[in-house]
């Protein structure tokens, strides 16, 4: 005799669980209980045998959370392959189709469970099927089988069988999935402000009178440089050695800067998004509830745009602006037209935006979405400053409202609520005016 089991706890290791079932094996099915049963003539691979595992796992989960907890740490166990008073085991068979029938009747998103064995000879195993402690969710089976499982019943491991819970049992597991129901309150506001920029016209010529005396002088330097003549002649064909005069070198620097001006709200945009103000996004979990998977989603008023966030030092007029004339000579330009600006190729492969980091949505129904793997009972997260800068046009606005809402694994609604953005004035002609000097 091998002695009682214990049944307190789950085994830990295999020698545990040889031990467990070698003092089944000196026993019958009296020892049977709600956390616990005990087949012998059980063959796997017969579908009606695999249907009895899904009976057993539906009614386990079923189970009250405080009666399970006392008895192998809430889990439930199915050997199968014990006999009364013999272990024998059973004979292989194919997980693919255990889990299959299974699923069939569970569901995929059903009860967890997993399944162990351990030899007994060459031929035959004994298994043990393992189911987690009940959740509080209250499970129905998923279709039509054997053991006469039906399509929306709902099952109860109970002393000694697995059966079709009755009416009073049905109601203490919906009264038990209602007290247990996760519940969490949450606040999501927006921690900085709408930016209303501006850059003044004035700044804007300064920009473009400074380019352009730039270019009119590089043409009256090359004026009259034969070496400079002879080498684009060289270098580029006769496609690129006709005279370009003085007056038409104007012209052209004229029709960039008309572009340039009718440009304004890029410029604007671009100030904007390189301020390195950017607000940012607080979450605060206000409840006791640990949440996982939180996915964050804020809906802002058609007048605000959500522009993806730069750094200071990646201000830089020449990304948004018409390309500006090249450098001239009298006999055509200094760099062939090809190589004015280079060419900017992205080889880095997309990749998952990373938890925490948010995320500009263009599909006209969320601006702005955050993930966060979890948050902790009363507690916050704030987003990284500048990753998003949010600006209107409209100079009447001094306050935007806005909408949230967030869902979380587990939780079986969606939480919603509404946060209000204050609008600043941004004037960006200082940032224009400081690249025109360094150009003058």
């Amino acid at each position: 005799m091998t002695g009682t089991p214990d049944f307190t706890r789950l085994p830990r290791g295999q020698a545990e669980w040889t031990a467990l079932i070698a003092a089944l094996g000196e026993t019958d099915d009296r020892a049977e209980r709600h956390f616990l049963e005990i087949k012998s003539a059980v063959d796997l691979n017969k579908e009606t045998d695999r249907a009895k595992v899904a009976k057993f796992i539906l009614g386990a989960a079923n189970r009250s959370s405080d009666v399970a907890a006392r008895y192998f740490d809430g889990y439930a166990v199915m050997f199968l392959g014990i006999a009364p008073y013999a272990v024998v085991g059973i004979l292989p068979f194919e997980a693919m189709d255990l889990a299959r029938t299974v699923v069939k009747h569970i569901g995929a998103d059903g009860p967890s469970w997993d399944f162990k064995r351990f030899p007994v000879d060459a031929d035959r195993d004994v298994i043990a099927v393992i189911v987690d402690p009940p959740s509080g969710d209250l499970w129905t089976c998923w279709r039509d089988g054997a053991e006469k499982l039906r399509d929306g019943g709902i099952y109860l491991r109970s002393e000694g069988e697995s059966r079709e819970a009755k009416g009073g049992e049905v109601r203490a597991m919906i009264r038990r999935a209602r007290e247990l129901q996760v519940t969490a309150e949450f606040d999501v506001s927006v921690v900085g402000a709408v930016a209303r920029c501006h850059v003044s016209p004035k700044a804007l010529d300064e920009y473009i009178d400074a380019t352009a005396r730039q270019l009119l002088g590089s043409y009256q330097r090359a004026m009259g440089t034969e070496f400079a003549s002879r080498a684009l002649t060289a270098l580029w064909g006769a496609d690129f050695s006709e005279p370009q005069t003085y007056d038409g070198y104007r012209r052209r620097i004229q029709l960039w800067a008309d572009d340039v001006r009718r440009s304004l709200s890029r410029i604007v945009d671009h100030a904007a998004v390189t301020t390195g103000r950017g607000p940012s996004l607080l979450v605060q979990n206000h409840s006791d509830a640990f949440v996982e998977d939180v996915e964050v989603a804020v809906r802002i008023p058609d007048a605000v745009r959500a522009l993806e966030g730069r750094a200071p030092e990646d201000f830089d007029l020449s990304s948004v602006l018409p390309e500006e004339p090249p450098e001239w000579g009298p006999l055509g330009p200094l760099v062939p037209p090809s190589v004015t600006r280079p060419v900017d190729v992205d080889l880095s492969s997309p990749s998952r935006p990373e938890t925490g980091s948010v995320r500009l949505e263009p599909d006209g129904l969320t601006n702005l979405t955050l993930t966060l793997d979890s948050l902790r009972p009363d507690s916050a997260f704030t987003s990284k400053p500048g990753e998003f800068v949010l600006v209107t046009r409209d100079g009447a606005l001094s306050e935007v409202s806005g909408r949230w809402r967030i869902t979380a694994r587990g939780h079986h609604r969606v939480y919603e609520g509404e946060l209000t953005i204050p609008v600043v004035p941004c004037d960006c002609s200082d940032r224009v005016r400081a690249l025109a000097a360094s150009i003058g």
